[in-house]
């Protein structure tokens, strides 16, 4: 018997928090998490001391991967108690190269864009 649009949303609403709740309670954390922790990370090389002391004597800030890498996992595990395992594969899996990567019309130009003044 054919289920009606509203019992099929309802069916897949459940599955899916079945599945979230179970990649939680594993220490799997989902990919809003991972992504915060990357920005957080990013957050705080930025503002290190390292990097405004470069950005004040005219030089460039220094930001490497593997220390947004180890700050965005330190975040995931130990502030957020997910499994350092399953951390580290999100946080992989997060910044892994993807075909969309190559598209010329999806990676944005390096090139400055031209602003409008609007002058009153």
């Amino acid at each position: 018997m054919p289920r009606t649009i509203a019992e099929i949303r309802r069916h897949d609403r459940e599955r899916k928090r079945a599945q979230r709740a179970a990649a939680a309670a594993a220490g799997i954390p989902n990919s809003a998490q991972v992504h915060n922790a990357i920005v957080e990370a990013v957050s705080y090389a930025a503002s290190a001391g390292v990097n405004i002391e470069a950005a004040r004597s005219g030089g460039e800030p220094a930001i490497t991967m593997s220390a947004i890498l180890s700050a965005a996992h330190r975040v995931l595990v130990d502030r957020l108690g997910f499994d350092a395992d399953a951390s580290r594969a999100a946080l992989l899996k997060a910044l892994a190269p993807r075909p969309e990567h190559r598209w010329p019309s999806f990676v944005p130009s390096h090139a400055a864009m031209p602003t409008t003044r609007h002058d009153a």
